[in-house]
């Protein structure tokens, strides 16, 4: 059931993302959405983790270098691999379209806020 909220949501996301975003491009209706939500997915299981593993150590490495002034950084983890495994799908699906990284950054912040909100509340 939490599978089927979380595509749900993250759905909802892309519908509005194409919607109030100018770079973002997404076919009309929700079938779209939908298969992106789904590619999102599974690149997020297959590939997400080793990005968001290089990009912690990168993240830690400044951190580290910086006396603790890179902080701020891990903050971005998250919303940089969102944007990369973003731009992957815009790569895999015909209906959808980025056009350049400023959209899938923005886009990817927002889908990083609802992992963020799912997480919370527990689903």
């Amino acid at each position: 059931m939490s599978l089927l909220i979380s595509l749900a949501v993250y759905t909802a996301v892309c519908m509005f993302a194409s919607q109030a975003l100018p770079g973002v491009r997404l076919e009309k209706g929700a079938g779209p959405a939908i298969g992106l939500a789904l590619v999102f997915a599974v690149l997020n299981v297959l590939i997400g983790w080793i990005i968001t593993l290089v990009l912690g150590v990168a993240a830690t490495a400044f951190t580290v270098l910086t006396l603790g002034l890179g902080f701020p950084v891990f903050f971005l983890v998250g919303t940089t691999a969102n944007a990369v495994l973003l731009r992957f799908a815009d790569s895999l699906l015909p209906g959808f379209s980025l056009d350049g990284w400023a959209p899938a950054f923005v886009m990817g912040f927002l889908f990083a806020v609802a992992g963020w909100g799912l997480g919370a509340a527990g689903i």
